[in-house]
This record gives C-alpha cells, sequence and structure tokens, in this order.
C-alpha cells in the first residue's frame, strides 16, 4: 500500500489525534490526526483551527517517517503544549469548527473536507464535549500576519452580512496598515 495515495491511507490504523493546550484560550491552535502506514511512515493531517471565527484556517497533509513525525510533534508540543484526544473529539470539533465558519459567511475548501476524512470511522455523536465557539458570545476575528488589507475587508464584510454590525469583534495587530474599515472618521 502506498500511503501517498491519501484514499489507500483511509484504511490504514489510526495512530492518534492531538490538540494544542490553549486552544479556547488562544482562539487558534492546532488539531493533529495521524494513520500508521507501512514501512514505517505516518500519514497526518495538521489543522490550524480558528475557534472564534473562521474555523479551519489552513491545513497540510503530509507523510513522513515516525521519527521525522514524532519530531513534529515534540515540535509543536514545546511551542504550544500538545495533549493527546480521542478521534471522536477530533472530528466532532473539527466539523463544528468548520459548520460555525460556514455559517458566518467562511466556506470550507474542499481539501479541508479531504483531510478530514482521516477521521472518518470516528463518530462525534460518542463525544459528549460541548464546544462553544466565538468569544463572550460572539464571532471575534483576529487578523493573521498573512491577511492583506483587502481579505481583512472581506471578512468584516462576511461578518457585517452574517451578524450585523455590533454583533461581532475584530482585532488587526499593530503592524498592520489599517484598512479602511477602521479608520477614523469626520474632521482633524
Amino acid at each position: 500500500m502506498n500511503p501517498y495515495d491519501f484514499n489507500l491511507s483511509l484504511n490504514l490504523p489510526f495512530l492518534g489525534a492531538y490538540i494544542t493546550d490553549d486552544i479556547w484560550g488562544q482562539g487558534l491552535g492546532h488539531v493533529v490526526v495521524a494513520r500508521r502506514g507501512p514501512s514505517g511512515k505516518v500519514v497526518f493531517a495538521d489543522f490550524l483551527v480558528d475557534v472564534h471565527c473562521l474555523g479551519i484556517k489552513d491545513f497540510f497533509l503530509s507523510c513522513h517517517k515516525e521519527a521525522r513525525f514524532d519530531g513534529f510533534l515534540d515540535e509543536l508540543g514545546s511551542r504550544l503544549g500538545l495533549k493527546d484526544i480521542e478521534p471522536a473529539f477530533a472530528r466532532k470539533l473539527l466539523e463544528e469548527a468548520t459548520a460555525y465558519a460556514e455559517g458566518l459567511g467562511f466556506p470550507t475548501k474542499p481539501e479541508v473536507r479531504s483531510a478530514m476524512r482521516l477521521l472518518h470511522e470516528a463518530d462525534p455523536a460518542t463525544c459528549s464535549e460541548v464546544f462553544a465557539f466565538g468569544k463572550d458570545g460572539k464571532p471575534f476575528y483576529v487578523s493573521g500576519p498573512y491577511d492583506s488589507a483587502a481579505r481583512r475587508s472581506e471578512i468584516v464584510a462576511a461578518l457585517t452580512k452574517s451578524c450585523g454590525e455590533g454583533h461581532f469583534d475584530f482585532l488587526v495587530h499593530v503592524g498592520d496598515a489599517a484598512p479602511e474599515f477602521i479608520k477614523p472618521q469626520g474632521r482633524l
């Protein structure tokens, strides 16, 4: 079996699921899911999840020797803290994060849905955890370092359309150019 063939990889034995420690406090964190492949390989996906607004912001799917995968987990754990989670927890979190984001106007890319299939056997109904997306009861968008002014404007426009003005919060990092929607209005 070729672990690089993703569809064949879905039949590999499940290895583990992991989450970074403070995903809810930070609003952003990683969910990693892995399957054990032949010849000491591991097929895995790393999802960058924004639980405050955008759902799955990014992901990558990879296949490496187990030692390299273990090194990846060690690095992630040393920087952000990492704990094991049940596959059902991972699947429920990913599915609900995408549903939350889609409800706000942020569609999930087909490639992300495909990578989520690594959890196809996990039953999210067996996870009793209740997830509360957003922050303080409403969406909270925090611009990322690669969000252009145009992208930030698109996100705020989508939130305005889905939530209404004043029913979401956002933060643009210092050093970013202030986009039109936060520039002061009126006389100087």
